[in-house]
């Protein structure tokens, strides 16, 4: 791999070529980490690689004195490079790319304990699969509907995401429970709580029996009320209606009569209009014999009557007048039956309210007798109603209870400490396995990550380490999240801070590692750089922002 730095930062211009190991060594401020910081740029994407320097600022990053700056990283497969001020970077083929743990950018060690376990679960891949997460909500009672809307919200918002919305849904079914019960929540309170309507007998009761029960209840209600209505408006009521029938059945008869009267007029009216002459000359033809006009009349030749207009005007005049009154004695006829149908309609009425008249009394009756007043009727009623209210109250909180415990375990499993702490957990073994393996190589004390996510060094919580071992720690960690990674490089900057037996330590280190590594330290003189080409190495001596191969 090739690399080309020219006025960046510290550096003037820099050629190198990364080998197993590299190493750029020189005295202070020399552009040492401007070197690392260089390939890290084009290597990451990041083409701003320092904290709190915005890409606007970029500007800053070319060398004093200097208008331009850029970092070329090619290799035989592709080419990375970013040109300053503009902090724009390029690629072509299948550049070499890191990511930003083997740049050294971001470091677990750095890193709040909650991020870095979501951090490690995508370092090792340790996210639970969709059929893991279904798995544990169908063990944990989950119906298949909500299993499925869960792992499509997983899917499409994320874990973070899909656990928040469920506490919410958790927050929302307490509170639906509460303006149930009139009570706060409470587990124990929840599997336990009934009614104050509440009798032991609606144990064993069901919503269908009871539902009879108000039915026949109402029945009763209504018989009484019915006859207490009778007794006052209705009874009233119905005799209007017998009285109108008994008029109504006089009046008919009357009617009935100027039927009869109005049908012997419509009768007589017909025959005095079939009988009219027609209004129109009679239909001849010229006689085979002799020539003059004859007509038909009755199966016989007759000489035709020939009519003068105004006759013919004057039968048309009389055919209109007798059609007229036929018409008018004939609606007639229709007016007085309808008024005859609707009189037969009051009678039918006023016969039907006298039967209910009788047949209310009698229902009274047995109504008194057996059930009482409408008081007690609407007493019983009400006792009805509020055992059925009783009975479904109590069903409501306890499927909203159940769907709290649901939905809790629902949470449970999407915590950050849940099911992907758990799979975690699990994968974490083999990650501190060669966390170990790395720590043996180099000689160091062991870096390990506990299940509380706390690292420690040589049993020694990170925090408590002198900055030497935390310097240990840090590579090792970056070391191992590189070759996780699958990185085709690792980059490591201030290892100074090694004294002589901690750099051996960090060479077998990176000998065991994957990937070869690049490395920055500040050396007084460059006779005195550690002969790395003894090791399949290469060293840099960097002066004045320019290096040198040695």
């Amino acid at each position: 791999m090739q690399i080309q730095i020219t006025n960046f930062r510290g550096v003037k211009h820099a050629e190198i070529t990364a080998e197993k190991i590299t190493l750029v060594a020189g005295r202070n401020h020399q552009g040492k980490t401007s070197v690392i910081q260089a390939i890290a740029a084009a290597m990451t994407g990041k083409t701003v690689p320092i904290e709190g320097l915005k890409k606007s600022h970029a500007g800053r990053l070319v060398r004093s004195g200097t208008v331009t700056g850029e970092v070329e990283v090619y290799d035989d497969n592709g080419h990375a490079s970013v040109v300053y001020p503009d902090a724009s970077r390029s690629t072509s083929g299948y550049a070499p790319e890191i990511d930003e743990y083997a740049a050294g950018i971001l470091s677990l060690v750095d890193m709040p304990t909650a991020s870095r376990s979501e951090a490690i679960a995508d370092l090792i891949q340790s996210r639970p699969t969709t059929e893991e997460l279904t798995a544990e909500l169908l063990n944990n009672c989950v119906g298949n509907e909500t299993v499925k809307r869960i792992c499509d919200t997983v899917k499409a918002q994320g874990w973070d995401a899909a656990h928040a919305q469920a506490k919410e849904k958790g927050a929302r079914l307490k509170g639906q429970w509460e303006n149930e019960a009139g009570t706060r929540y409470g587990v124990k309170k929840a599997a336990d709580w009934v009614p104050a309507e509440w009798t032991n007998d609606l144990e064993t009761a069901s919503v269908e029996q009871l539902e009879k029960d108000i039915e026949t209840e109402r029945h009763w209600l209504e018989a009484a009320i019915s006859h207490e209505a009778v007794e006052m408006a209705e009874t009233e009521s119905l005799q209007k209606a017998v009285e109108a029938g008994s008029a109504a059945s006089e009046a008919s008869i009357n009617v009935t009569k100027e039927i009869n009267t109005l049908l012997d007029d419509e009768a007589a009216a017909r025959k005095v209009l079939a009988g009219l002459p027609q209004a129109k000359q009679p239909s001849t033809a010229p006689c085979p014999h002799c020539g003059e006009l004859i007509a038909v009349e009755n199966g016989t030749l007759q000489r035709p009557e020939i009519l003068s207009e105004k006759e013919i005007a004057a039968r048309a005049e009389n055919i209109t007048k007798a059609r007229k009154y036929f018409d008018k004695v004939k609606r007639a006829v229709a007016e007085k039956s309808a008024e005859l149908a609707r009189l037969k309609g009051v009678i039918a009425s006023g016969a039907s309210a006298k039967d209910r008249i009788n047949s209310v009394a009698e229902k009274h009756q047995s109504t008194v007798e057996t059930r009482g007043s409408v008081d007690d009727c609407r007493a019983r009623v009400d006792r009805a109603e509020a055992r059925l209210s009783a009975l479904l109250q109590r069903e409501r909180a306890a499927a909203l209870h159940k769907s709290v415990i649901d939905i809790a375990e629902i949470v449970r499993t999407l915590a950050p400490d849940g099911l992907r702490m758990s799979k975690l957990q699990r994968s974490l073994k083999s990650f501190n396995e060669h966390l170990s393996t790395l720590s043996a190589a180099a000689k160091w004390g062991r870096v390990f990550i506990g299940q509380d996510m706390q690292i420690s060094y040589n049993g020694t919580p990170y925090m408590l380490c002198s900055e030497s071992e935390q310097f240990r720690a840090r590579v090792t960690m970056q070391v191992a999240a590189a070759n996780t990674a699958g990185a085709c490089v690792v980059l490591i900057d201030r290892a100074d801070i090694l004294d002589s037996s901690g750099r051996n330590g960090m060479t077998g280190l990176l000998l065991s590692a994957k990937m070869p590594a690049i490395v920055a330290m500040t050396i007084n003189s460059k006779d005195v750089v550690p002969p790395v080409a003894k090791i399949g190495g290469v060293a840099y001596w960097i002066e004045n922002g320019l290096t040198e191969a040695l």
